[in-house]
């Protein structure tokens, strides 16, 4: 077969090699991100030990995260290792990342349970202050606040007083009070006190706060520390930033921190050692580990049947025998504890023993289970990638082309508009994906969460592991995914690569369109300009109604409504008067005229050069039947003119034809002369005949005819010229009769002027 490489077949097996591909292709690297594993291990012919591979270092990171985040909830809600619901915590030490110092700065203390109560409530309903914060400025700078409640209190007491020229203290205070004016309308005057001395420069509103649910230490309100705090004057924003951040956040750390089992002594083959050289404070989860002088003998005792690193700020005091880099690890345990400035020791271990079934427990069964699959994944997606590459660039060379003949062939598809055929195919590839995955996938939801990678601040990279592996379920789900994806991409892209060979993918876009329909406009700007400022002004109207949907607005909407209804009915009479005149021009009645009455503008223009066209076509009319008149009147008379001396040609020819004038010479030039005279004869009728029909002035005799007969008898009249100049007539003619109804004589003449 030639040009077998582009036959339907061909085309057929690539796609299905594409999807085929595409499939493996995910699949094998489900199976690679199920572990992570680096390059080292990929290439190696043997499956790399559990405890020396990426997977391993990648659980060491989830444990150490871990438990540097529950030695930061147990500064936050133990003291001497207990919980203890009293603890005062001061918010403005607590810091948005959860983490707690007690610092002796600014205080805005609560009971740790009172805020527990707190947060979880701020979960369920999250409310702002009700009772809005009058922010006062001294002429220090400093700031006074107040509740509104309170600070209306003052005003209607007289105990402060709003100085504003044109207005009483008691004008002022109704009108706050009555709330049809906003505090931003006296802002920026003087506040005075009794004795009329200035205390405020100036006072607004403060939006922001948050509905107190418990009470400050030292308070009862959250103002009432702040005004007593020079620390926290003019930072109430700031105060209010992180008391939500705190009540966002202490409900799940409280959790996190009650559901700390898995990492304490006896759960757990990982042991930890954090040493707060500063506090001499030892976090651990070892009893044995917990004494302070004892560090140096536990660290190196945490060391033994184990996989070890041992961190402190300085690199060269870092020690481990796994394979990984110390100043990422130096990075990433600083980057969990807040005050990684201060001296600290992190040892971490993991007995390689195995004898507890914990997570690192579990994921050794499962890597030894996996990992001699890797490999194998590896050279698949190799391979899949590699016939993907090929199937593709086949098929771009192959597409809109067959076997059965030369050319670009563009399908039903190919003709949409270019945007349009994207949005389709994008759309019924990502609604039916969002469906699915909003529908508890687990394989789609793993693998999209298994690619989410948590970085230390350098940029080592560390993957979250979620110690699951995808079921049978699971791979088939993701198959029909890369098959779907694999055949919309193919939908789209060979239907692309057809359009551009086909040199429609920009003539046949939206965008072009556009384009040329914006050209078209721009050139017919001067007739165009009139309807689209009308179509801008009530659109114009519409959206101000629908913005404001003022009583106004909507009678302008009405009556803008009722002239576009007008006009198009005036325009659609002046249409149909204008049609029925050019329909009445067209059939012939050239006297017809447009009656002009209610017409405007250049409806009204139309209408007029149509009447002067039907009066320009009767004035041409009856030019041309004067003109054809006069030439049928001159060729009668010229013809007439023509006959009376050729008669008498005629006849003198006859009379000397019958004086026996013997002369064969002389017989022979009366012969010819008969000839041309009959001949100009014939001519003369002719001419006066077909004025006759040029100009409709002909009669026709009609009647039933045998053509065979006529055709016999006029080839009967020519045998004789015929067989004189030695030729032969061939006719084949029918032995029936067949019968025509036509004039006779003129039928005759037609045969004779055929032969």
């Amino acid at each position: 077969m030639s040009k077998w490489y582009k036959s339907a077949l061909v085309k057929g097996i690539l796609i299905f090699l594409s999807v085929l591909s595409a499939i493996t292709a995910l699949l094998s690297l489900v199976i690679i991100s199920t572990y992570s594993v680096s390059v080292k291990e990929i290439w190696n012919k043997k499956p790399t030990e559990y405890t020396d591979s990426k997977e391993f270092e990648n659980q060491m990171c989830r444990a150490t995260m871990d438990v540097l985040g529950q030695i930061s909830y147990e500064d936050i809600f133990e003291t001497d290792g207990k919980y203890n619901p009293d603890k005062l915590i001061d918010i403005m030490q607590y810091g948005y990342n959860g983490r707690h110092y007690d610092e002796e700065t600014e205080r805005l203390r609560y009971k740790l349970s009172d805020l527990q109560k707190w947060s979880e409530e701020y979960q369920n309903n999250y409310a702002t202050q009700e009772n809005p914060i009058v922010v006062c400025q001294k002429a220090d700078k400093t700031y006074h606040y107040y509740y509104w409640d309170e600070f209306l209190s003052l005003l209607k007491k007289k105990t402060l007083t709003v100085d504003i020229d044109g207005y009483t203290s008691d004008e002022i205070v109704n009108a706050l009070a009555s709330g049809n004016v906003s505090l931003s309308q006296f802002a920026g005057h003087d506040i005075l006190d009794e004795k009329g001395e200035t205390v405020y420069r100036d006072f607004w509103g403060f939006s922001g706060a948050i509905e107190e649910e418990a009470r400050p230490d030292g308070g009862n309100n959250i103002l009432d520390v702040v005004n007593q705090t020079p620390q926290l004057n003019g930072k109430l924003s700031e105060v209010y930033a992180q008391l939500g951040s705190i009540l966002s956040n202490l409900y799940y750390d409280f959790q996190s921190y009650q559901n700390s089992a898995e990492w304490t002594e006896g759960n757990t083959n990982f042991a930890y050692i954090f040493v707060d050289k500063e506090t001499k404070k030892v976090y651990t989860n070892r009893k044995e580990y917990q004494d302070y002088n004892s560090v140096k003998e536990n660290i190196s005792d945490i060391q033994k049947n184990a996989k070890y690193m041992i961190v402190q700020p300085k690199l060269s005091d870092f020690k481990t025998n796994m394979d990984i880099t110390a100043n990422d690890w130096k990075e990433f345990v600083k980057s969990q504890r807040r005050n990684s400035n201060g001296d600290f020791i992190f040892a971490a271990a993991v007995d390689t023993r195995f004898s507890i079934q914990d997570s690192f427990y579990l994921d050794k069964k499962l890597y030894d289970e996996y990992a001699p699959y890797i490999n194998r994944a590896v050279i698949l997606l190799g391979a899949a990638v590699l016939l993907i590459i090929v199937s593709l660039i086949w098929l771009t060379v192959i597409a809109g082309r067959n076997n059965r003949s030369d050319g670009v062939h563009l399908n039903v598809f190919d003709r949409w508009k270019t945007e349009l055929a994207a949005v389709f195919v994008i759309g019924i590839w990502i609604i039916p994906m969002m469906f699915w995955m909003n529908n508890g996938n687990m394989a789609l939801g793993y693998f999209a969460e298994s690619t989410d990678l948590m970085t230390a601040t350098i940029g080592y990279s560390y993957e979250y592991a979620s110690g699951y592996v995808p079921t049978m379920q699971d791979m088939i789900q993701l198959a029909c995914t890369a098959a779907y994806t694999m055949i919309m991409f193919l939908v789209g892209y060979l239907s692309l690569v057809r359009r551009i060979k086909a040199g429609t993918m920009w003539k046949n876009s939206v965008l072009y369109a556009f384009c040329r329909f914006f050209r078209i406009f721009w050139r017919n700007r001067n007739v165009v300009w009139r309807m689209v400022v009308s179509g801008v002004i009530l659109i114009g109207i519409h959206w101000m109604l629908a913005l404001f949907r003022t009583p106004g607005f909507v009678l302008i909407t009405l009556a803008a409504d009722a002239f576009i209804v007008y006009y198009l009915v005036l325009n659609a009479i002046a249409k149909n008067k204008i049609i029925k005149g050019i329909k009445a021009v067209a059939g012939g009645d050239l006297e017809y005229q447009i009656s002009l009455e209610h017409l405007r503008g250049e409806q009204r223009e139309v209408a007029e050069m149509l009447n002067d066209i039907g009066t320009g076509l009767q004035k041409a009319v009856e030019k041309s039947v004067k003109s054809e008149r006069l030439k049928t009147d001159l060729i009668t008379n010229v013809s007439h003119d023509i006959k009376t001396p050729l008669t008498s040609i005629i006849n003198y020819v006859d009379i000397l034809k019958r004086s026996n004038i013997e002369d064969p010479k002389i017989q022979g030039y009366l012969e010819i002369l008969e000839a041309k005279a009959q001949r100009l004869k014939t001519l003369t009728e002719d001419v006066v005949e077909a004025s006759k029909v040029s100009s409709g002035n002909i009669n026709l005799q009609l009647m039933d005819v045998n053509l065979v007969e006529m055709m016999n008898q006029t080839t009967g009249e020519f045998a004789e010229k015929f067989e004189h100049k030695n030729l032969e007539l061939i006719q084949t003619l029918p032995n029936e009769p067949a019968i025509i109804h036509v004039d006779g004589r003129r039928m005759w003449r037609v045969l004779e002027k055929s032969l």
